[in-house]
Order: C-alpha cells, then structure tokens, then sequence
C-alpha cells in the first residue's frame, strides 16, 4: 500500500502494473475461495452469514499472496536494490511463517498463497 502511493506520487505509470497486480491476487484468491472450501486450522465461528463463511476458508492465504506478489514486484522495480529484494523476500516469508504461527493457515495454504501471488505478479510485471 504504501509503496504504490510513493510510485503514486514519483511516477504513476510506474505504479499502474503493482496495483493490477494487488487487485488480480485479492480477486484470484477470493474467487478460489468460493470453490474450494477447506476450514482453518484453528475453525472460526461463522455464525451462518456468507460473508463470515466465505472469508472463513484459507486455501490460498491472501496475506501470503500478497507478500509473494510485492516481493516479486520489488525485484521488477528496484532490480539492482539487492538489500531492498532481500527485506521484501524476508517479510514476505515472515508473512507465511506468522499466518502459520498464528493458526491462520497451514503449509499448503501458505505456500498456494505464494505461488499464486508469484505467478499473478510475473505474468503482470512481464507484460
């Protein structure tokens, strides 16, 4: 977020790509959400409504769909900000690692979260 209002402000064709990429990984995840259902290791309480049940399913983590997606956006824009694409890289793992901690999500989740963020992200960013 942040960082597309700092593109935003540099250089908004800069930022157009970064933004598609946000908007397709929130759309993409939530719409396999609503095929594929697959409770959280820890069940929330849903009370019947739909939107607390849809949001209830995991498979793929949408935090961890957004950290692949920003780490591999900061490759694309800062190629040679080696220190910059290790920080991204290391939050974007610290993303995965909490949402697993934390009883969010388990592996599979985590890592069909990265993947489907990378490939989002790659097949944007390279267009």
């Amino acid at each position: 977020g942040a960082m597309l209002l700092v593109l935003f402000k540099i250089e908004p064709v800069m930022a157009l790509r970064p933004l598609i990429v946000l908007v397709l990984v929130q759309g993409v995840t939530a719409g396999i959400k609503l095929f594929y259902r697959k409770e959280r290791p820890s069940p929330e309480k849903h009370n019947g409504s739909f939107l607390r049940k849809w949001s209830s399913q995991i498979l793929p983590s949408i935090h961890s769909a957004r950290a692949a997606a920003l780490a591999l956006i900061t490759l694309y824009l800062f190629p040679s900000d080696k220190p910059l694409i290790a920080l991204s890289a290391l939050l974007a793992v610290c993303v995965g690692l909490s949402r697993i901690y934390l009883k969010k999500h388990d592996w599979a989740d985590v890592l069909g979260g990265f993947a489907t963020g990378a490939v989002i992200a790659a097949l944007v960013m390279l267009t």
